[in-house]
């Protein structure tokens, strides 16, 4: 009975894997237009404080209970900061200014530009391969941005600081998420994160 049970968690089809991509991509489509409103209410910079703080206070609870880490080592300090500035302070002050000047929904079609900024970023900085089905793949992906946006390029040409502030954003995401790969951690994923967004 237990060689049964472990054989159908190994051949059979990763539901919980599935059920945290389906549970991401709704928390991921509700925080645009819930961001959009709070943003009416609240300041950038309060609204951001607020969050990461509340969100990096979160994970290192949790990284605590299940772990019982508490400190970073003392290794990891300056990537620490270093991939803070980039994909938490870059890309939470970028985004919200951005979300407060263009619909909710073309802030959302822009940031996916991360992406593409990845790919290219792996090339030089992880020694990555740039392949013809990266290439292929690139080229889709603008391909399929610009049929999103084309028929709000009107929005986007009245407030283009706003559409730039979208474009930087999913940029430094991009440089944080490269050098997050490139960093030697010690301490679990939990915490660093927890770590790098109250810093």
């Amino acid at each position: 009975m237990e060689e049964r049970t472990s054989v159908s968690k190994q051949g059979g089809p990763p539901v919980f894997g599935y059920a945290l991509l389906i549970g991401l991509a709704l928390f991921w489509g509700f925080n645009w237009p819930a961001m959009k409103i709070i943003l009416g209410e609240m300041t950038v910079w309060w609204f951001r404080a607020l969050s990461v703080t509340v969100g990096g206070v979160g994970l290192l609870v949790l990284a605590w209970l299940t772990s019982g880490t508490k400190w970073p080592d003392r290794s990891e300090f300056r990537p620490l900061v270093i991939c803070a500035i980039f994909s938490i302070l870059g890309w939470h002050i970028l985004t919200g200014y951005g979300v407060s000047l263009i619909p909710a929904g073309r802030a959302s079609i822009i940031a996916y530009l991360m992406p593409l900024f990845v790919a290219v970023f792996s090339v030089p900085v992880l020694g990555e391969r740039m392949t013809w089905h990266k290439i292929a793949g690139l080229l889709l992906g603008i391909a399929g941005l610009a049929v999103l946006i084309g028929p709000d390029l009107i929005v986007v040409q009245q407030a283009p600081i706003g559409a730039l502030c979208m474009v930087a954003a999913a940029f430094t995401w991009a440089i944080g998420t490269v050098l997050f790969k490139k960093f030697a951690w010690v301490s679990p994923v939990t915490a660093i994160t927890g770590w790098q967004l109250l810093l």
